[in-house]
């Protein structure tokens, strides 16, 4: 979207990472570390995260979750794919569907963490959900909309070019390097988001 100068973007693969765009300026923090939101604990008596914490957010949002949900509901099926999982999910499988629909509402729910600290104007959801949007989607919208801190949610929107994305953000942290941006006193004026 033209003119979009704070926005984050939602990776949702084995785990869940976010890219920052704020004031026009792509966030990549202290060793680059700013975005790790799937790291935040959103249940302290969750289950062990390899970051050492318990709870975090991909521990329930990612589709390494939703794996493990549909596990735990149907431990005798043979370990599948997240791609499988979703066809069975668009098959009608219950025990799918299940795994599919908790973590699509915790990816919602995770959502107040950035809607929270960054306040975007817009969200971008790309991965393995991508999909199955047409029939999960509204859960997240919806979670999204219900744990809101204050006002209207920001829009949500899918994005099924991920490599696109990405190049587009690398080449923007690139060019806001060498423009001086992070160097000088004076910065350049900060790059909008032209497209996605």
């Amino acid at each position: 979207m033209s003119g979009v100068r704070n926005a984050a973007l939602v990776s949702i693969a084995e785990g869940v990472s976010v890219a920052i765009l704020t004031n026009g300026v792509i966030v990549s923090g202290l060793r680059g570390l700013a975005g790790e939101f799937g790291h935040i604990p959103i249940d302290p008596q969750g289950p062990l995260c390899v970051c050492g914490q318990h709870g975090c957010w991909q521990l329930y949002a990612s589709s390494s979750a939703a794996l493990r949900f549909y596990a735990e509901m149907a431990p005798a099926s043979s370990p599948l794919s997240i791609q499988g999982l979703m066809q069975l999910a668009e098959e009608e499988d219950e025990h799918a569907v299940k795994a599919v629909t908790m973590q699509a509402s915790y990816i919602g729910r995770g959502l107040r963490l950035i809607t929270a600290a960054l306040a975007p104007e817009l969200i971008l959801i790309a991965g393995d959900l991508a999909g199955s949007w047409h029939r999960f989607g509204g859960l997240v919208e919806g979670e999204l909309s219900r744990n809101m801190l204050a006002g209207a949610p920001p829009m949500l929107t899918l994005t099924t070019d991920l490599e696109l994305s990405r190049l587009r953000g690398a080449a923007v942290t690139a060019l806001q390097r060498h423009s001086g941006y992070y160097s000088s006193r004076r910065p350049a004026e900060p790059m909008a988001l032209r497209a996605y």
